[in-house]
């Protein structure tokens, strides 16, 4: 009696977890060698026969043959309906490019709808269900099933197909390393790469390998006419260095984490072939600020209902933020900036909606090699929109906002709820001007040393910074207040001598000194940052801010 037909397709994704040689016991049946190729479907059986004897004879050192006896071990490889019915199977539910592969007594099956999903079933048995030993880890009646979903069309490195790319390493520690990259690789377009001990032909390839010369736990990836180089000061700098090279460049986010997953939608990925080390940079780390204003609630009084959403940041996925994060390192940003204030949480309707996005672009820039910076209002906590009718800035009897119990506890509340993003914080920056209700540069000291230490208290090597846009505020101040481990950040501004004056003033102080202001690339349309970059403004910027800098670095 034929068994009932099994639907392969809802079972695609159950994973086989194979420990050591999987259970599969000991004998004959458990060693791919002792299979033979009974029957091959599709309109180019012939070639997909051959495809399968070379990779078997490639990746597990055996030759298969292609007549088999009913009752000897045998594979199939099944695309139709028909035949998958015969066995009790049906491929209906399945992607064009999914497969399932599936041990059933002493038969093993791959079964796709299409030749290019069988083909992608194949490499995969040979990589990761047959071990060195040549043994199947598949018990009876196991299924493994890839839904064929999120694969790419091809990834391309400059011009050449990464098909004709091979993986070579070459000191031993680099191999598993060069194995995972392979796996990161398969699983994006479904091309399996050999990995070899150096370079065993000529044309492109992807180098792995340690390099003592480097700062230890520090990697370096590095392309060049399409041969890419991924080096690390370890194995396990080299594994991070690799896992970088897989967000950056393969359409992945979060690789080497448990939610490794794909974020790219683009159909073909392509990798450039020029990928150059900058030994000296002059402007060592550069942010882009994404500003969370509510896109079409102008100022938290004019709702714009002409406005578009697609821009407003808050309401991207998890996927969407990793993207734009990463186009902003393909623009040549060292980090991303957040600006954190009560009218973002206007927008969502509460603080914690907007440090869940906050926390999600912290994770996408540190797994992209970028830094996250956290600026926020210092002294502003109401308005916009935002109702706190607790909210106190008044001033003490000495004239000063510390010596008010109730001004105090305004700050003490508000500074709490920034520092719950300290652990996924580089630095921080306090902004107290425009806006901003304190008016001396005493309270702005105290209030800054309040902030600093909560968020000390969470990550003691957080880069501390005040915002001296347009303030007139006495720095020195600051400086007694908090000590000279903080970073002081000018504006642009067109006049040259208020260059001169802040970085004077900077140096005599013996601070760190950034650049900040979000009207480097253009000018602010009432509180919507402006989605384009005026590259004219921006050289001119740099260019002008270089004449009086000595290397510092600028945000």
């Amino acid at each position: 009696m034929r068994r009932a037909k099994r639907p392969l397709g809802m079972l695609l994704l159950i994973w086989i977890l194979i420990l050591g040689c999987g259970g599969c016991g000991s004998g004959s049946d458990t060693k791919i060698g002792s299979y033979k190729i009974y029957r091959v479907e599709g309109e180019d059986a012939i070639g997909l026969t051959e495809f399968l004897m070379e990779l078997a004879r490639q990746e597990a050192g055996v030759k298969l043959k292609n007549t088999a006896d009913e009752e000897k071990n045998w594979i199939s490889l099944l695309t139709w309906e028909t035949s998958a019915n015969t066995y009790g199977y049906t491929l209906e539910g399945m992607e064009p490019n999914a497969f399932t592969i599936v041990r059933d007594e002493n038969h093993l099956f791959i079964l796709s709808q299409t030749e290019d999903g069988l083909k992608r079933g194949c490499r995969y048995l040979f990589s990761n269900l047959v071990d060195d030993q040549g043994t199947l880890l598949l018990d009876d009646r196991e299924i493994y099933g890839d839904a064929g979903r999120d694969l790419k069309e091809a990834i391309y490195i400059g011009e050449n197909p990464i098909g004709e790319y091979e993986i070579a390493y070459q000191d031993k520690a680099a191999a598993p390393v060069c194995e995972e990259l392979r796996d990161f690789i398969y699983q994006t377009d479904g091309e399996l790469l050999p990995v070899t001990e150096g370079k065993s032909k000529e044309g492109p390839g992807i180098l792995l390998s340690l390099d003592s010369g480097l700062a230890a736990g520090s990697g370096r990836t590095v392309i060049e006419n399409g041969e890419i180089s991924i080096c690390g000061a370890d194995a396990e700098a080299l594994r991070q260095e690799m896992y970088l090279f897989v967000n950056t460049y393969l359409g992945w986010m979060n690789a080497g984490q448990a939610d490794a997953r794909i974020s790219s939608v683009a159909k073909t990925i392509y990798v450039p072939d020029e990928v150059r080390e900058v030994a000296e940079p002059w402007m060592e780390e550069r942010e882009a600020i994404v500003t969370l204003w509510n896109v079409n609630f102008t100022r938290g009084v004019y709702l714009n209902e002409a406005t578009s959403l697609k821009n407003n940041i808050l309401d991207y996925s998890e996927e969407q933020i990793y993207e734009y994060v990463k186009m902003l390192k393909y623009c040549g940003f060292t980090g991303v900036q957040a600006t954190e204030m009560c009218s973002a949480w206007a927008g969502t309707g509460g603080y914690e909606a907007v440090h869940e996005k906050l926390r999600m672009m912290a994770d996408a820039a540190h797994s992209l090699g970028m830094k996250f910076t956290l600026w926020v209002w210092g002294a502003h906590f109401e308005g916009f929109s935002w109702a706190d009718n607790t909210v106190s800035y008044a001033p003490g009897d000495s004239g000063f906002a510390y010596d008010n119990p109730e001004t105090v506890a305004t700050f003490e509340k508000y500074y709490s709820i920034y520092a719950e993003l300290a652990d996924c914080c580089d630095r921080v920056i306090a902004h107290f001007i425009d806006p901003g209700m304190l008016t001396t540069s005493e309270d702005v000291a105290y209030f800054s040393k309040i902030l600093r230490g909560k968020f000390l208290t969470v990550n003691p090597d957080i880069d501390f910074g005040i915002s001296c846009w347009v303030d007139t505020f006495d720095k020195g101040t600051y400086v007694r207040a908090l000590g000279n481990d903080i970073t002081l950040y000018g504006g642009v501004v067109p006049e040259e001598e208020n260059y001169i004056k802040f970085r004077e003033s900077v140096a005599n102080l013996d601070t760190r000194m950034g650049m900040w202001s979000w009207n480097i690339c253009g000018r602010e349309i009432d509180q919507l940052a402006e989605m384009n970059f005026n590259m004219e403004l921006i050289r001119d910027t740099y260019q002008t801010a270089r004449k009086y800098d000595d290397g510092l670095v600028g945000t």
